[in-house]
């Protein structure tokens, strides 16, 4: 369509001009700021292509997919090590950027989302990239118990609902919880705000590599900690993911970090 068109022309602008901004340090100044937030607002695209995976998006793009590479370091550590037949879980698949690439290495794909709008961009997801056929996908969250939990809805953000939890007495939703009672699982994704250990807990065999979230906040938000999270995957090769690649944890500092690090095990 014209207005798809209009967009991705939109789209490039935004990404060789924020190259220029970002490069001379615009960013940092007010002014390349204010620029800055008005390109973001006016350069999103609500359909995208990405790593070869058509991708329909959130109205506002939270995660910026159509502006940035998406989490580049994790992304090709699921390319690198995601082979065609394993057996995959996507926790916490929110609108399926995990779950296509998975999919797109013929993988056998198990996808968890609780919240029903990032649930139906995820099967349409799926569906425009006709995946279908190794892709299953549940409306549901994962935990170590099947039965039924509160979602809290993160307000500003599609990527924060939080199970169990209401953080910030925000508006919950009932969903369905299971836990994961697959006998085998070549990889795993999970991001899930906290409730990762509780995932593994519940999990009938851990899988053998994965990429999981770490937050010492959320974890004891949820119930856990961060000793009993790194007691139960001690057996695993732990890598830290920063902005350069893989590093080895500097465990102090991401305790003390509020922000989420990404670690992959293996």
């Amino acid at each position: 369509s014209i207005i798809m068109k209009k967009d991705k022309i939109k789209n490039k602008f935004f990404k060789s001009t924020i190259k220029i901004a970002g490069n001379k340090g615009l960013g940092k100044n007010f002014l390349g700021k204010s620029i800055k937030k008005y390109l973001i607002k006016n350069s999103k695209t609500d359909e995208i292509i990405v790593n070869g995976c058509k991708m329909q998006l959130d109205k506002n793009d939270v995660m910026q997919i159509s502006l940035f590479d998406y989490e580049p370091i994790e992304t090709d550590i699921v390319k690198s090590n995601v082979k065609k037949n394993d057996i995959v879980v996507d926790v916490g698949a929110n609108i399926g950027y995990y779950t296509l690439l998975m999919a797109k290495n013929e993988a056998n794909v198990f996808s968890y989302e609780p919240e029903p709008q990032n649930f139906e961009l995820l099967k349409k997801n799926v569906r425009l990239n006709d995946l279908s056929t190794n892709v299953k996908l549940y409306n549901k969250a994962v935990s170590n118990f099947n039965g039924n939990s509160k979602l809290a809805l993160a307000e500003h953000t599609t990527g924060q609902h939080k199970l169990g939890t209401n953080r910030f007495g925000n508006e919950t939703i009932n969903v369905e919880v299971i836990k994961l009672e697959l006998d085998k699982i070549d990889f795993a994704k999970i991001d899930v705000e906290g409730d990762e250990l509780h995932v593994l807990q519940g999990m009938k065999t851990l899988p053998n590599k994965m990429l999981v979230e770490f937050n010492s906040i959320n974890l004891k938000e949820s119930g856990s900690n961060h000793k009993d999270f790194f007691r139960f995957i001690e057996k695993y090769t732990i890598k830290q993911i920063s902005k350069n690649g893989l590093a080895e944890p500097d465990y102090d500092q991401l305790i003390k970090n509020k922000m989420a690090t990404n670690l992959f095990l293996y």
